[in-house]
C-alpha cells in the first residue's frame, strides 16, 4: 500500500535537521496491530532538490510503500541524531492514503461525462458510445452476451 506523508518544519530558529527522520504507521479495526514497520522518509525527486528536506518552515511530501495498515490511527515519528544539527522542531505531520489503482480511463471519461449530461437523453447515448468502444455488451454491461462491438448496427460482422 502507498500512503502520502506530509511533513511540517517548525519556524523557528533551529527548527530544521540533517538527521535521518523515520515514521511508523499503525492501524486499526480489522488492521489493529498492525504496523508498518520502520520507514525513512527520503525525498523521491530523483536528486532534483536544491535543499535537503525539514528545513525551518518547509513543508516536505513523502511517498512511502509499506504493508496495509488501513487508514493509520497512530503513528510514531523519531530521528536518529545523526548530522551537525540533529535538533527539529516537528510541526504537524499529515497521512494520505493511495488508491490502490487508478480507475480505468474509460471509467474517469464515463465518470465526466455523466456529471455533464446527467437526466437527459445525452446521457444514455455517451453510456451507449462508452460501452461500445469498451468491446462491452449494449444490453447489460456484462462484457458476456452476444451483442458486442463486433455486431452491432455500427461494424456490422
Amino acid at each position: 500500500m502507498k500512503y502520502e506523508v506530509e511533513v511540517r518544519t517548525g519556524k523557528s530558529k533551529g527548527s530544521a535537521t540533517d538527521a535521518r527522520v523515520y515514521l511508523e504507521l499503525h492501524g486499526a479495526g480489522k488492521h489493529e496491530g498492525r504496523s508498518s514497520g520502520e520507514l525513512r522518509l527520503l525525498p523521491d525527486d530523483g536528486g532534483t532538490r536544491l535543499l535537503p528536506p525539514f528545513q525551518r518552515g518547509a513543508t516536505d511530501t513523502f511517498q512511502v510503500a509499506c504493508p496495509d495498515v488501513g487508514l493509520p490511527t497512530r503513528l510514531r515519528v523519531w530521528h536518529d541524531n545523526t548530522g551537525r544539527h540533529p535538533d527539529w522542531r516537528l510541526e504537524h505531520v499529515k497521512i494520505r492514503r493511495k488508491a490502490r489503482r487508478p480507475p480505468p480511463a474509460a471509467a474517469a471519461a464515463f465518470g465526466r461525462l455523466r456529471a455533464a449530461f446527467w437526466g437527459g437523453r445525452a446521457f444514455a447515448l455517451v453510456l451507449a458510445l462508452l460501452l461500445l468502444l469498451a468491446g462491452r455488451c449494449l444490453a447489460c454491461c456484462c462484457g458476456r452476451c452476444v451483442l458486442t462491438r463486433a455486431q452491432t448496427p455500427f461494424n456490422p460482422p
